[in-house]
């Protein structure tokens, strides 16, 4: 890991223990909710997007300048092409792919800067006709630019069986 990102990493870390002691008691519960739905919004697009395997239009949420796009199953992809590939890569040979939230928590950093954790199951369909359940982890990282709340950053694990 280079230098530029281990101290990225750190500072990222550090604005995270911050602001969970104070980023969003400074904001007006007013702003705080809709901020919320705001980014609720967006994840119900980007997973009707997922879900209709238009990977185009899940990677339209994603900020084109974002550098360490993904983290997914310990292996770091550092650009939103990198991603896509790999994700598209990922989805060919599915005919259909659902996914079940069981929880998510929605953490407001600052107005600028916000969590959307969940954790749930996905259910897919191969080409073959073969059906599999999988369980996921994901942290997404949304930052506000221009008036629009885009992906910064997702961190995706499926727990080890």
């Amino acid at each position: 890991m280079s230098v530029r990102n281990v101290v990225l990493t750190v500072l990222f870390s550090g604005v995270v223990f911050l602001s969970a002691f104070a980023g969003p008691s400074c904001l007006p519960d007013s702003e705080r909710v809709a901020i919320e739905k705001t980014l609720q919004t967006i994840n119900d697009e980007i997973v009707r997007a997922a879900e209709s395997l238009e990977v185009e239009k899940m990677f339209s949420f994603i900020r084109d300048d974002a550098e360490g796009v993904m983290i997914r199953n310990g292996r770091l992809i550092l650009t939103k092409d990198e991603a896509y590939r790999t994700y598209r890569q990922g989805v060919q040979n599915l005919r259909r792919l659902e996914y079940r939230f069981d929880r998510t928590v929605i953490h407001i950093l600052s107005r600028d800067l916000a969590l959307f954790l969940c954790e749930g199951v996905a259910t897919g369909t191969t080409g073959e006709g073969n059906t599999f359940r999988v369980p996921f982890a994901q942290t997404t990282v949304y930052g506000l630019r221009d008036g629009a709340w885009k992906v910064l950053h997702v961190h995706a694990s499926v727990p080890s069986r």
